[in-house]
């Protein structure tokens, strides 16, 4: 897709992560039947180029999601799934990147995006807001991000490709961004796309206020300050982007059409609500000990730590349920599958993960 096709979309645009197959199924069968224009956005940690690791995300690597992507594109060919990269950048890879000095983390991070250029992605989100554990300024995150937009127009021009853009920043704290230094970062990158005649980004990640944590959205939307955001948006030519946008009540959604948001990512909600539905349909089955080993794998995990408030007041239950998607492509969860009916499991989970997709992009 060309830029300003992009950009005449009807508002808000939303993007969803790539928590399964399952997922990645449904997002395609929905594009179609409602012709809604959806974004795929896969981060590092779901999915990564075997060049340096593979994603959690049915193990799969750059190469292989994009190969699976191509064949559905086949069944659903009147479909409009855009591929985007989320969150690339350097440390952006996983645990296994933390002490890579910035030399190597920045290498690794154009690894990735070169393969995403190679496997026909899209749209890559240029986020360099780590720092191998060091605090970084405005002003080196620019250059950072200049540097990785350079190299990725440079990359993709040799290759014969257009590629879309979409750079800022997520720290997940709840905060919002201060509307000063948004323009600040804005004003400084069109002034270097134009004068180094890279592709100008079509999104721009405004922070909202918006805060997942457990199984809920605790942010309060700010509108004064977003409105802000919107207009220097506008002013300057480029989308705003709300993350984590997750467990959004009608009302909630509601107030992000009314004020215009541009677009939203949801994600880690996605996974929940397979686990979930595996559950259910486990227990419709009599399968009460599929419901118990499945609650065992995803609590011992551990991978539940990073969305928690405090662990004295969240049940094992919850753990596991938050945990749940991070081990759909383990080799214990697949022996559980197979104790099942797999194509009336999968239809089941597809019609939920259906259905509150609906919700969102309706």
């Amino acid at each position: 897709m060309e830029n300003e096709s992009l950009r005449t979309l009807p508002k808000p645009i939303l993007g969803i992560g790539p928590m399964s197959k399952n997922c990645v199924d449904t997002i395609y069968q929905y594009s179609q039947e409602k012709s809604k224009t959806i974004l795929l956005i896969a981060s590092r940690r779901q999915i990564e180029t075997s060049k340096l690791w593979r994603g959690y995300v049915n193990n799969w690597t750059t190469e292989e999601f994009s190969a699976y992507l191509s064949a559905l594109e086949k069944i659903w060919d009147k479909s409009n799934v855009i591929v985007c990269r989320d969150h690339g950048g350097p440390w952006q890879g996983g645990k296994w990147e933390e002490k890579l000095d910035l030399k190597k983390a920045m290498e690794n991070a154009l690894i990735s995006y070169y393969a995403d250029i190679d496997a026909d992605f899209d749209l890559l989100h240029l986020d360099p807001s780590l720092g191998g554990g060091e605090e970084i300024t405005l002003e080196t995150i620019i250059e950072r991000v200049k540097e990785l937009l350079q190299k990725c127009h440079a990359y993709s021009s040799k290759k014969g490709k257009k590629m879309l853009y979409e750079i800022g920043t997520e720290e997940i704290t709840g905060k919002t961004t201060d509307p000063k230094n948004f323009e600040i970062f804005l004003k400084d990158i069109l002034n270097f796309c134009n004068s180094q005649n890279v592709p100008k980004p079509v999104f721009i990640v405004g922070q909202t206020q918006s805060l997942i944590r457990e199984m809920r959205q605790i942010g309060k939307f700010n509108i004064p300050n977003t409105k802000k955001l919107l207009q220097i948006c506008e002013k300057h030519g480029f989308l705003m982007k709300e993350h984590n946008a997750d467990y959004l009540s009608a009302y909630q959604l509601s107030l992000r059409k009314e004020i215009g948001v541009h677009a939203f990512n949801v994600a880690p909600e996605f996974g929940v609500i397979e686990s979930t539905a595996f559950i259910d349909f486990c227990w419709k089955k009599g399968k009460r000990d599929l419901v118990k080993r499945f609650l065992e794998i995803s609590l011992a995990s551990k991978r539940w730590d990073k969305w928690i408030l405090d662990e004295r007041y969240i049940s094992d239950y919850d753990k596991s349920l938050i945990a749940g998607h991070y081990i759909f492509s383990t080799k214990e969860f697949q022996e559980l599958r197979e104790q099942l009916d797999t194509e009336r499991l999968d239809t089941y989970i597809r019609k939920t993960l259906y259905d509150r997709l609906d919700f969102y992009a309706s």
